[in-house]
């Protein structure tokens, strides 16, 4: 019974400290993925999040500008009618251009200068999940 107590309250606790730290508009800014080969823009519209594409990587020819006919990427909405609830940003989907493709997807928040993006087809266990960091870091109060 004490056991049980415990977990409950620490539950209580995890929830109640992400819940204060955490809050709809934490996702709000520019980010950029892991292997730096983008940079969006989290807005927000109508009470849902939405992000463009701020920058993208010539892969094929890194430290040149995008080749012309990837240039209309640039401030194209790619991620898109994501609704906040419960510490995660969920109902939205996102659009990959170079394949152009697009997902359901919900988005994590693990602190506050990272995030982890997840796209999937149909069901959540068929998904691919990307983290990304905020360009400016926030400063830890």
């Amino acid at each position: 019974m004490l056991l049980r107590l415990l977990l409950f309250l620490f539950l209580i606790t995890s929830k109640i400290s992400l819940a204060q730290v955490c809050t709809a508009d934490a996702i709000l800014g520019e980010w950029t993925d892991e292997k730096k080969e983008v940079r969006i823009n989290c807005y927000k519209e109508n009470g849902k999040y939405y992000s463009k594409l701020l920058w993208a990587e010539n892969l094929k020819d890194k430290g040149k500008p995008l080749p012309k006919n990837e240039q209309h990427w640039i401030n194209m909405i790619v991620m898109k009618d994501f609704e906040y609830s419960s510490g995660e940003w969920n109902n939205g989907k996102i659009y990959t251009p170079k394949t152009d493709k697009t997902y359901s997807a919900f988005i994590k928040y693990i602190n506050a200068n990272t995030i982890q993006v997840t796209g999937y087809l149909w069901l959540r266990i068929f998904s691919e999940s990307h983290i990304f960091t905020r360009v400016i870091a926030k400063k830890k109060t």
